[in-house]
């Protein structure tokens, strides 16, 4: 399953803007020539691997954090500060031989109880998205509940250099789940020196073990990397460093790029035209979904949310082709499922052939007011207008603006109002619970379909629209379990069953699997977007 997914690269949603043409510090002048310049319209806001969950936070610390294992250039699982490791015969335990010599920035060493300790944050932190992952460990679920003290977290450091994993059960695709950025390892001396709310605020709270050291970060402007010293592989990260800008005006970015003061652009769909042409455009498939999820369930309530024959009409009313083929352009596909075309594969087939379904346009409009006229049957005299939440990013506004159109023109009557949030308050926005209506999407943490549906289990604390079954869930938790370990045919079976339960509630309505297109300059070699791992820049290398 894993290598027809690796061959299929991706890449994250429009990154494409810059700052300005001179920025002071971040993306600089002062660049060395073997230094890869970036430009970016995603501003992160925070450092902190155990409390992120957004993708521009993500794809910022994963140039300077590593786990016991990371992806070699080919998407393969290697060793990272893990040199070798053994498990025992039913796989519910691992010993890891942590490799000599690996050291953080700061020049110490990292250790099998920075692992530990990490962890342990993991599973107790109560602002960590990604908490219910330390579930997998023995008496996890336990220790995330208050049930248990952290110290019976089934992770041990028998030495300095020897970490035991002792796993509530066995799970097919753990060595992937180690690579993941929640999982990587924190230094106690040093958390506990700068302080917890202070960890992952600015560079000199946060250390590197990776290929690079975070020097100068500032979010809405722009943040450097140097090459790390220390980092175990060093001698075959190529690059100097890697300069990042950021802005929100795409001609300025274009300008950037035309003038050869940055090394790739990410089109956004008004510089398709201008770049089609040229020999240095390159397209990327990508395996993020994007949808608008409406909801009854949250801190306020909106009723008319609540009445499914409404739901259903707005996920009908909606022509999704137009979001890829006319606003983004960049090879973006419109989506009626959760799982991504191409994402997976089993005994020759991908997930959205085993499934069979959802694979043909949902848009209707005869049928999407034949459910307004059962909805308003049902719902009275309630007013027939809601507010979507999105990002103020220029791609979603022109994504929502269109969606208003649609909705207003093909149910008349109902009337869509666009509340738009600065991007980096909108996911913790999103947080609160308390938005019924609004824009969000996955981009998976791991390379197995579970990963699009841990978050839609009850009380996920990514479930922004807190959507609840009961069967969804004893699905999700059967396809995990040890009894299925090896039976990949039941675990697809009843993730065929939980995207129906999920898509046919209404409450998730699926717009558009992303894409990614842009221009490279012919010198840049080695930069992918890799499958759930984001842009990685270890392999880079400038001619």
């Amino acid at each position: 399953m894993k290598k027809s997914f690796i061959k299929k690269l991706g890449a994250l949603a429009s990154i494409a803007t810059a700052f300005a043409l001179v920025l002071s510090g971040c993306g600089g002048s002062t660049a060395s020539n073997n230094t890869l310049r970036l430009v970016t319209n995603a501003a992160p806001n925070s450092l902190n691997h155990i409390a992120i969950s957004e993708v521009a936070n993500f794809e910022i610390v994963t140039q300077y954090l590593e786990g016991l294992v990371t992806h070699d250039a080919n998407g393969e699982i290697i060793g990272s500060m893990a040199e070798s490791w053994t498990a025992n015969a039913d796989s519910s335990e691992y010993v890891f031989k942590i490799r000599d010599g690996v050291k953080w920035s700061d020049g110490n060493p990292v250790t099998a109880h920075d692992f530990v300790f990490g962890w342990q944050q993991l599973a107790t932190s109560k602002t960590a998205p990604y908490g219910f992952m330390a579930a997998i460990l023995k008496n996890g679920q336990d220790v995330i509940d208050g049930k248990k003290d952290a110290s019976e977290l089934g992770v041990k450091a028998t030495s300095a250099t020897e970490l035991v994993v002792t796993l509530e059960e066995p799970i097919a695709y753990f060595l992937e789940l180690m690579s993941f950025l929640a999982f990587c390892p924190l230094s106690e001396a040093f958390y506990n020196n700068v302080g917890a709310e202070n960890y992952g605020t600015s560079v000199d709270t946060v250390l590197a073990n990776g290929p690079f050291e975070l020097t100068e970060y500032k979010s809405d402007e722009g943040w450097t990397y140097v090459k790390n010293a220390n980092y175990w592989d060093a001698a075959n990260v190529k690059l100097d460093g890697v300069d990042v800008r950021y802005v929100q005006e795409g001609s300025t970015a274009s300008s950037l790029y035309d003038s050869g003061e940055i090394d790739r652009l990410v089109l956004t769909s008004d510089l398709v035209d201008k770049y089609k042409d040229s020999a240095e455009l390159t397209k990327q498939p990508d395996v993020s979904i994007r949808y608008l999820y409406l909801s009854n369930n949250t801190a306020t309530p909106e009723p008319l949310l609540g009445n499914k024959n409404f739901r259903a009409a707005i996920a009908h009313a909606i022509d999704k082709s137009v979001i890829g083929d006319s606003i983004l352009k960049d090879g973006s596909i419109g989506a009626d499922y959760l799982i991504p075309l191409g994402f997976a594969e089993y005994d020759g087939k991908d997930f959205r052939e085993f499934s069979g379904k959802y694979n043909t346009p949902m848009f209707d409009v005869a049928k999407a007011q034949e459910y307004l006229e059962a909805a308003k049957k049902e719902l009275g005299d309630t007013p027939l207008t809601f507010t979507i939440a999105l990002p103020d990013t220029e791609a979603n506004k022109k994504i929502y603006e269109n969606i208003e159109s649609q909705v207003e023109a093909n149910l008349p009557g109902v009337d869509v109002v666009l509340n738009q949030v600065p991007n980096q308050l909108y996911y913790p926005q999103l947080y609160e619970l308390a938005t019924p209506a609004a824009n969000s999407g996955w981009t998976p943490d791991y390379l197995d379909v579970s990963t699009y549906f841990g978050v839609f289990r009850t009380n996920n604390d990514g479930n922004f629209g807190q959507f609840s079954d009961a069967r969804f869930d004893e699905l999700y938790n059967e396809s995990e379990s040890a009894a299925l370990v090896n039976d990949q045919t039941a675990r697809w079976t009843n993730y065929v069953e939980a995207e129906s339960i999920l898509i046919d509630s209404y409450s998730t309505i699926p717009l558009y699997q992303t894409g990614v297109m842009s221009v490279v300059k012919p010198n840049i070699k080695g930069l992918y977007k890799y499958p759930a791992a984001g842009w990685v820049y270890k392999f880079v290398s400038k001619e």
